[in-house]
């Protein structure tokens, strides 16, 4: 009992009713619990609860995310596009105000008239494609319109372009930058105004190719799915479109001509497609940029929002499912463990009585039984006095001597049927010893012996169990072996464990192989055999089903055993105890479907053949 009043065991069977209830059975029935299903009941009701109880906090938390950033994210995805417009826009705007400072810088350093030098006008223009790519051609034209210097591919000097377009609106414009066709070639002509000495206009124009223009329209990061367009305020196309058509056609929407500040539409092509248009205006001149692309669900950055929402989840689902059975697992294994240990414990306990009860009566009945024997040897020994004493007419003498005394006569039947009487009692004596060895845990007694014939013996006792199996015996025992010291009814169990266990293992018409030799040992080996270097080693092989490696490791344990439903476990732990006692020590080698192999090793301790009885 702890310091809050309760018990240990209350402590424990508290957490063992909760697993009891939600797997759904009693542990007051331990052949249910220990059933493999129930255990992979609980595994998996402890999973799912483990799941759930990581997966609802996480659920919410993903939805709370969803309806939180659902509005912003669709917001910024209509608001990209006229966001990417207008980066575009200023990218342009650049270009052509680079260009342009080129042509002040020109008109500025250089007068009218040097400037209408075509020669040297053509210097410029090399230095000009130098330092600022895209110039097609150059050239200076006065007030009226009349080109006075042109450098270029066209032949355009000494040509009068007062009726123009173009040149009607430069002439109106400090800057300005028109879309014009020389030779059926479409250009974007830049152009700036500067004032004489004399007070009279002049201009520096410049044209520059749609191909350079149509570059800008494809910047590194630019999604390949949007279109880039370059249209007036008026709606006409100043680049080809895929989605609107060539140059110069009219788009089929409008938007406010007053209005600077980017917005997206929506609209259909030509095709008939719904499309998103982002669009932003020049400042300085008279176009206007879009940005053009289909709105397709999976590309918009919400749907994008949503897959990693739910990517998240499974991954994190899946995380969490693995780590709770793994968990489960680990729990439920420690579980089933303790579950086994315990049963073990009630076994083991249970058998413990049962070995109480059975030395009690085993010592009973071995008191019980000596007196008739001792009784049954006093009367044999004066029944052979009497006879002593009738045969040669003298009064009887050594009544109460033993029987072992009285001289033996070889003609006379009925000492021989005398002696068979002694031997039957020492053989009962034997029993009976031990017995009170079993139920008092005597001390061995150690006796000289011969090795061979003691097996031979144990073999003998199980000759029928060898005919039942048609099993084929073969002994390979070494000659002249000394006598060996030990406990010959001890080692007779233990042999008699050893090859119960083989007629057990080997199959119909199997084969068991018993071979005895003399091995000198190392150093290192005589810590756990007593006696000197060399020592008896008992070699007693089967070819029967063998033994798994899980299984080997445990076959000496108490209690241990493979045969369901049959068997203590306790033969091996027994014979294990006994060698030890003897001084020696057992080893075991198998394989499955081969065989096993036990080996004795005993200590050698040199005995007179006197000791012998």
């Amino acid at each position: 009992m702890d310091s809050t009043g309760i018990t240990v065991q209350e402590s424990i069977r508290k957490p063992l009713k909760f697993l009891d209830r939600l797997n759904g059975f009693s542990s007051a029935d331990p052949a249910v619990f220990s059933d493999r299903k129930k255990y992979l009941r609980l595994q998996r009701n402890i999973t799912l609860l483990m799941f759930c109880s990581a997966m609802i906090p996480l659920l919410f938390v993903e939805l709370l995310f969803y309806f939180q950033y659902e509005s912003p994210v669709r917001h910024s995805e209509h608001s990209g596009i006229s966001v990417e417009a207008e980066r575009i826009r200023q990218d342009y705007e650049l270009f052509l105000q680079e260009r342009l400072s080129g042509l002040r810088s020109l008109a500025a350093f250089y007068g009218f008239e040097q400037l209408s030098d075509s020669g040297f006008l053509a210097e410029r223009l090399q230095i000009l494609k130098e330092e600022f790519k895209g110039f097609e051609d150059l050239g200076v034209l006065d007030h009226r319109g009349l080109m006075r210097g042109y450098a270029g591919p066209y032949s355009l000097e000494d040509r009068d372009f007062s009726n123009s377009k173009w040149f009607q609106k430069i002439s109106r414009e400090q800057t300005c930058c028109v879309r014009a066709s020389h030779a059926a070639q479409p250009l974007f002509i830049l152009s700036v105004r500067t004032i004489s000495a004399k007070g009279q206009p002049w201009f520096v124009r410049a044209a520059i190719l749609p191909e350079v223009m149509a570059t800008l329209a494809s910047p590194p990061g630019l999604d390949t799915g949007m279109e880039v367009l370059l249209t007036n305020r008026s709606g006409i196309l100043q680049t080809p479109s895929i989605r609107f058509g060539p140059i110069l056609n009219k788009l089929p929407f409008h938007f406010e001509n007053k209005s600077e500040k980017p917005g997206p539409i929506e609209t259909v092509d030509i095709h008939g497609e719904k499309v998103q248009i982002g669009y932003s205006r020049f400042r300085e001149f008279d176009y206007v940029l879009l940005t053009v692309r289909s709105p397709l669900e999976e590309k918009t950055a919400w749907s994008l929002f949503s897959k990693e929402l739910l990517l998240i989840l499974l991954v994190s689902g899946g995380l969490i499912y693995f780590l709770s059975n793994r968990l489960a697992g680990a729990m439920i294994q420690r579980i089933q463990h303790a579950d086994e240990k315990k049963d073990l414990a009630f076994r083991e306990l249970e058998h413990s009585h049962k070995l109480s009860s059975i030395g009690r009566l085993a010592a009973g009945v071995a008191h019980e039984i000596n007196n008739p024997l001792a009784i049954i040897n006093q009367k044999v020994g004066l029944i052979r006095d009497l006879i002593e004493c009738s045969s040669d007419g003298t009064e009887l003498k050594g009544i109460s001597e033993s029987i072992t005394d009285i001289t033996r006569s070889p003609d006379c039947k009925i000492y021989r049927l005398t002696d068979e009487i002694v031997n039957a009692v020492v053989r009962c004596r034997s029993i009976t010893h031990r017995l009170l060895y079993f139920s008092s845990r005597m001390e061995p007694s150690k006796e000289a012996m011969d090795l061979n014939e003691l097996i031979r013996e144990v073999l003998r006792v199980l000759n029928h169990a060898f005919l039942e199996r048609q099993a084929r015996v073969d002994l390979d025992l070494a000659d002249d072996l000394p006598l060996l010291h030990a406990d010959r009814g001890l080692l007779q169990q233990a042999l008699f464990n050893i090859f119960n266990n083989a007629v057990e293992a080997i199959p119909v018409k199997g084969k068991i192989l018993v071979s005895t030799r003399l091995e000198s040992v190392k150093t290192g080996d005589l810590e756990q055999l007593e006696g000197s270097g060399t020592v008896f080693v008992i070699n007693i092989e089967d070819n029967g089903e063998g033994i798994s490696r899980e299984n080997l490791e445990h076959i000496f344990e108490p209690f241990y055993t493979t045969r369901m439903g049959y068997g203590t476990g306790l033969g091996l732990s027994i014979t294990y105890g006994i060698i030890q006692k003897q001084g020696g020590w057992i080893q075991v080698e198998s394989e499955l479907r081969k065989g096993t192999r036990f080996s004795i090793f005993l200590p050698l301790q040199t005995v007179s053949s006197k000791t012998l009885p």
